[in-house]
């Protein structure tokens, strides 16, 4: 899996916009506002790769 990671983008972002995610849903609620980016210590608006799925994936024994 590290080989993987070190192949893999970090700049590639995914659209978390009506995911229900809480950073979004709550922004008029936090800063008075639907008009800021929340950007957050711990962000995951990137993708996840492909070899931390596949190993989710065979430890769960999902297929």
């Amino acid at each position: 899996m590290e080989k993987a990671l070190k192949k893999y983008s970090f700049d590639t972002a995914s659209e978390r916009e009506g995911s229900n995610a809480e950073k979004y849903v709550l922004r008029e609620q936090l800063f008075g506002t639907q008009d800021v980016l929340p950007v957050w210590v711990a962000d995951m608006d990137i993708d996840t790769p492909q070899c931390v799925l596949d190993a989710v994936k065979k430890d769960s024994g999902i297929r």
